[in-house]
Formats: structure tokens, C-alpha cells, sequence
């Protein structure tokens, strides 16, 4: 649904009630189909590797901005290696789990506010998007970008980590409202708002989540699984996946892309952003 856009208000109240359930895994869309956080811990870890290469030219001396911090997991990862970081998070329940993620690190702020309000007159040397752009309707994201822009330092960078899709684009205007995007549309975003694309990479951890999602999804299928706690279901599956990593999330995603399945449905993906010039 290209036209229609998503509500704000819908939006919040989704995350408010996600978080007070378990904002650890609920951050990282693990807890409808109940993963434990051991999948998150492991989706944290392979997504940190890009992160980490894509910000070793970055002085540690740095200010660093985490914008829509969620639980504060990337903020903490932050923080424990640049000399302060500034956590924006709209949802009350979010940060109620940041702030002890975050009592452990004095050069650590956490702010509670709308990213679209927010405003300072610091400069950072690297800002980090993790799936937030996603909430936003386009003409938001442009503008979110074009002032996020101006709060880098010189040769400062952005991070994009956002939810995608293959083809064309994915409105849901349900419980969960959510834009699915291309990375086509993002880079088109991305230049819109005057920055510059410098580099785009696929998140295997994101992937490895999805599967383990997907086939939770088809066990609660069955008549006798459909009645359990998904909890009960979500850990196992995990385990059966992680102990299977070569085959299940090595082997068998890199073949279905050859053979040009599209599965899972949803991707997510790492853009590296500069400013313009």
C-alpha cells in the first residue's frame, strides 16, 4: 500500500506495550514469537561487526547519538567505546529498561523524547539509526535525515540500520504499523535529504532472527502446538537453529537467494551515510 501512511499514535502505543512485556527481546522483534534473548545477544554480535568496521576511523573521543535507542543495548556498546553518548527513545517503558542498561556508563544521556522533536546544538561524530526509520512516514524520514545531517562533525557518519523488502514497498497499518522499504528507496531517501550513500550491507543477523521467527510461525500451525505458550515454543526453535547454524542460517539462506526465492520475506539491511557536499 503506497499511498496510505502510518499512525504515529498507533505506533507508540505499540511499543509502550511491548516494552512493558520484555523490552530486551521486544527491541529487537523477537518476543511475539517468543525467542529468548540468547537470539538477540547473537543478532546483537553479527550486526556489531559491521558497525565496528564501518566506525574504526571515528575518534574516541567523540560524541556519539543513538537515535531511537530502544532497550539501550547499542547505546551501552557506544558507550563503552566513545567518551559520550546521547540515547533518544520515545517510549516510557523503553526507557525505563535503558536507563539500567545504562546506569553502568556516567558518560551515557538518555533522553525521553519523540525523535521528530528532538533537538540540540551538539555535534557528533557518528549518529546510529537502528530500525527506527521504518516508523516514519517518507516525508519524516527526509526531514529526520536532513536535520540529523547537520549535527555531524566533519568527516562524521550515520548509520542506517532499517528493516527491508525486495520489491516495491509494504505498508501495514494493523496493531504493528510499520513501512517496509527497498534499499533502492532508502538510497533514494538517503539523497533526497543531501546526504551520501557510501556503503550498503546486509544484516545476517536480522536474517537469522527472521528464520527463527518464520518457523515458529509454522509449528504454531499445528493443532497441538497452536495451543502452547509461544515461549515454550520460540526457546527450542532457537536452539535447533543455532545448533544447526551452518546448515540453517549459512547454507540454506544463501541458496534460496541464488535460486531467487524470496525468503524470508522481510531483509534488513546496514547503510553507511555521510554528509552531503
Amino acid at each position: 500500500m503506497r499511498n496510505q501512511d502510518i499512525d504515529y499514535s498507533a505506533v507508540r502505543k505499540y511499543w509502550e506495550e511491548a516494552g512493558s512485556e520484555s523490552a530486551a527481546t521486544a527491541s529487537y522483534m523477537a518476543h511475539e514469537q517468543g525467542l529468548p534473548e540468547d537470539s538477540v545477544r547473537y543478532r546483537l554480535e553479527q550486526e556489531a561487526f559491521i558497525v565496528d568496521e564501518w566506525l574504526a576511523g571515528i575518534d574516541p573521543a567523540c560524541s556519539v547519538l543513538d537515535f531511537g535507542a530502544g532497550a539501550g543495548a547499542w547505546s551501552a556498546l557506544f558507550a563503552q567505546r566513545f567518551a559520550r553518548v546521547v540515547a533518544v527513545e520515545q517510549s516510557t517503558t523503553m526507557c525505563e529498561v535503558a536507563a539500567k542498561t545504562l546506569a553502568a556508563y556516567p558518560n551515557a544521556t538518555l533522553i525521553n523524547e519523540d525523535v521528530r522533536t528532538f533537538q540540540t546544538s551538539d555535534k557528533f561524530g557518528a549518529i546510529f539509526l537502528g530500525g527506527m526509520l521504518m516508523y516514519l512516514n517518507r516525508k519524516d524520514v527526509v526531514d529526520v535525515l536532513r536535520r540529523l545531517s547537520g549535527l555531524l562533525d566533519k568527516d562524521g557518519r550515520i548509520v542506517l540500520r532499517e528493516s527491508t523488502i525486495r520489491k516495491g514497498m509494504e505498508t501495514r497499518t494493523d496493531r504493528y504499523q510499520v513501512v517496509y522499504r527497498t534499499p533502492g528507496e532508502y538510497a533514494s531517501i538517503i539523497a533526497e535529504a543531501g546526504l551520501h550513500l557510501i556503503d550498503t550491507r546486509i544484516n545476517t543477523g536480522y536474517r537469522a532472527m527472521e528464520i527463527s521467527e518464520r518457523f515458529v510461525d509454522y509449528l504454531r500451525l499445528l493443532p497441538y502446538v497452536k495451543s502452547r505458550e509461544v515461549t515454550r515454543i520460540g526457546g527450542p526453535v532457537w536452539a535447533l537453529i543455532k545448533a544447526t547454524e551452518p546448515l540453517s542460517l549459512r547454507l540454506l539462506p544463501n541458496l534460496l537467494d541464488r535460486l531467487g526465492v524470496a525468503w524470508p520475506h522481510y531483509r534488513n539491511h546496514f547503510f553507511l551515510v555521510e554528509a552531503g557536499a
